[in-house]
């Protein structure tokens, strides 16, 4: 067994102004107290004296009173249970008179408890680590979880404004409370789930000793406490587009929105908001020559509309079969005509009396001109001029 006893002495160490010495022999509460309300506290000494036993980790409390050489861990009590969840307090007055931001501009109060929390038994009385109950030992539990807002205002006489963790406590505690009303099915692991999802971070970065994971926001938990889905999860539409596309969304109550990030192709056509089960209707309108990939915002999930690459219309050239062109030659022109705009073609020339002078290729409709030179005799000739595979045949007598 270990007895600690508590004094209070003057900066020289000299005067002592109060002490606590109980016996502790293993059957009291290892706990000794000094109200020093009567003396002014500034520059004096409290002593913690080592009576009898082993050492010990010990647990200082100055309630509010600030120590000039101190360690973290001040959170003791319920608020350090497994499944609690302690929270810090924050001014509400950081706000602005708005919203909690996170970061600097939203710190803990400075008398809010930190932690961690060292625990040295279970709950049934065994000791996590035997033997050793030094900075060591135990099990450093993460507190407090989160962090609220204090210092608000109420209607209770003498209590306005509330301040402290007794006022951020219930305040999380509504918090909780209008996400189970939005979501009811969550046990405690879901609503800490809930809270560290939308916790707006402060203090030191990530989940931290003096905020937990942060300051809760009413309207970020209750969002993330929500369930909603969407069935299906994404479509591919073909090439022609269109209207009559749905989307259904599942919801445990919770309002919901639905917009499109691609408004110029996909348009929300019905159904764009809503607080219970019910379908999204949309368009999606005809493409380019390119597949493409855009995304809606449905619940607050991302519902991804694929579209394929358009099938294009056959390209076909039409020519007509030919011409006789007299002994002298000359310059002649040649018609092509395309299925479609976008239809390319190129012509050539199969012998060297036949000269492509202008139009060897284009897209769409268009002319081929070309030169024929005069047939030197003695017979008559003839050769051909190619558009994608079609033949045009000139002839010439001598």
């Amino acid at each position: 067994m270990s007895d600690y006893d508590l004094y209070l002495l003057d900066a020289a160490l000299t005067t002592i102004f109060d002490f606590s010495a109980d016996t502790q022999s293993g059957t009291q509460d290892p706990f000794e107290a000094i109200d020093s309300g009567s003396f002014n506290d500034v520059n004096n000494r409290l002593v913690i004296h080592q009576f009898s036993g082993a050492a010990r980790y010990l647990h200082l409390n100055a309630n509010r009173g600030r120590l000039n050489v101190n360690t973290s861990g001040q959170t003791s009590g319920h608020a350090a249970a497994v499944d609690a969840f302690g929270v810090a307090a924050v001014d509400v007055v950081t706000a602005g008179g708005g919203a909690f931001v996170g970061g600097a501009t939203n710190p803990v109060e400075t008398y809010s408890s930190d932690g961690s929390r060292r625990i040295f038994y279970t709950a049934a009385g065994t000791a996590i680590t035997p033997g050793n109950f030094s900075s060591t030992g135990g099990a450093a539990r993460q507190k407090p979880d989160i962090a609220a807002a204090d210092c608000v205002a109420t209607a209770t006489p003498d209590f306005n404004p509330f301040c402290g963790t007794s006022a951020a406590a219930p305040h999380a505690a509504a918090i909780a409370a209008l996400m189970l009303e939005a979501n009811p099915s969550p046990v405690t692991a879901g609503v800490r789930t809930a809270f560290n999802n939308s916790a707006l971070d402060i203090e030191a970065a990530g989940v931290d000793r003096d905020s937990g994971a942060g300051i809760i926001d009413a309207f970020r938990g209750v969002d993330n406490a929500c369930i909603r889905g969407l069935t299906p999860v994404n479509k591919t539409i073909s090439a022609s587009g269109g209207a009559g596309n749905v989307v259904n969304v599942t919801t445990t109550g919770c309002a919901w929105i639905a917009v499109s990030n691609v408004p110029s192709w996909i348009t929300v056509t019905g159904g764009s908001s809503g607080s219970a089960n019910g379908p999204v209707t949309y368009t999606v309108a005809n493409p380019g020559p390119n597949p493409r990939r855009g995304t809606m915002t449905i619940a607050g999930k991302t519902f991804i509309v694929s579209q394929a690459t358009p099938v294009s219309a056959p390209c076909t050239i039409t020519i007509p079969s030919g011409t006789a062109v007299g002994s002298g030659g000359g310059g002649l022109n040649l018609a092509v005509t395309a299925s479609t705009v976008s239809c390319a073609w190129t012509a050539k020339s199969s012998v060297p009396w036949i000269t492509i002078t202008s139009g060897a290729s284009g897209v769409g409709n268009g002319s081929v001109q070309y030169s024929v030179t005069a047939n030197p005799g003695p017979g008559p000739r003839a050769g051909r001029i190619t558009v994608n595979g079609k033949r045009f045949t000139v002839t010439q007598n001598p």
